[in-house]
């Protein structure tokens, strides 16, 4: 009778090892360990040394049971005698980084030069700049732009020629009047640009914002000084082309237009009277530039 009871005992054991397995298999799984379960040696017998891959004990003369959990991704598995059973269980899978990240666009900066001509003034003024903000997506950009236009005029009068060394020419002028004018607009611009996997990307642009002018004048007959500043809202509006340089600078040139009308409020001297100054700064302009950043 004791035989049977305890190869009854020894069946449950190993029902109870089937059931437990995957259990045991997460937990060595996520640790990274390897695990084993052992028939109590009461019922499978004194333990006896074995390979250095199992640990086995004696449920009888003819049968050996041993249970082992591998590394983290293997199947434990149940030995008797010979005969070797894969258990499934539960596995443990390190989660896949997705392949598909949203992109991190950053921002870009330009620096331009060129020339702003207002209508009816007879003189260009040279002209420095910039434009810089973040990168929505890959064909927008979002940001602020300044520039800076100097222009510098004179008036003289010829009074007389010489001639220096060398038979050289010499004009005699004086000055009567100088003047210089100083404009700049700043500005929040949207830029879109047909994409940064071209050869030559066309791009078109548009800003609006605060414009200041200005205007300082001497005038050397009766020694009089002029000096005031002219603000108003104004826009811009612009296309070109860019040419890479390399996946993170390119060159660009650009025809701009602008529509401002800037004014100032002063007292009339012969009147007495309150009265608004205007001067229009709408023309036409280039720019010329380098660009740099994440495009």
């Amino acid at each position: 009778m004791e035989r049977p009871v305890q190869s009854s005992i020894a069946m449950s054991l190993i029902g109870l090892a089937v059931f437990a397995a995957p259990a045991f298999a997460q937990s060595g799984a996520t640790s990274g360990v390897e695990q084993f379960m052992t028939v109590p040696s009461e019922v499978a017998g004194p333990l006896e040394p074995g390979a250095d891959t199992a640990t086995e004990g004696r449920a009888s003369d003819a049968s050996l049971v041993s249970v082992r959990y591998r590394e983290k991704h293997d199947r434990p598995a149940i030995r008797i005698g010979r005969e070797v059973t894969v258990l499934e269980s539960a596995r443990y899978r390190p989660r896949r980084e997705s392949s598909h990240r949203a992109s991190s666009y950053g921002g870009s900066t330009q620096l331009h030069a060129g020339f702003f001509d207002p209508d009816g003034d007879p003189d260009r003024g040279f002209l420095l700049g910039f434009r810089m903000g973040p990168k929505v997506d890959e064909h927008v950009q979002l940001g602020l732009g300044l520039d800076w236009r100097h222009k510098s005029t004179s008036y003289t009068e010829l009074i007389g020629t010489g001639t220096g060394p060398g038979g050289e020419e010499i004009e005699i002028r004086r000055e009567l009047s100088r003047s210089t004018s100083d404009w700049v607009p700043l500005q929040l611009f949207t830029e879109l640009n047909a994409g940064s996997d071209m050869g030559v990307i066309p791009y078109f642009g548009a800003a609006g914002g605060y414009q200041w002018l200005g205007i300082s004048g001497d005038d050397f007959n009766d020694g009089s000084i002029f000096e005031t500043t002219f603000g108003g809202w104004g826009w811009q509006a612009w296309g070109g082309v860019a040419f890479p340089l390399g996946p993170r600078s390119r060159v660009n040139a650009e025809v701009f237009v602008n529509d401002a009308e800037l004014h100032r409020d002063s007292v009339d001297a012969s009147t007495g009277e309150e009265v608004r100054e205007t001067v229009s700064m709408d023309g036409i302009g280039m720019r010329f530039g380098l660009s740099w950043g994440f495009f």
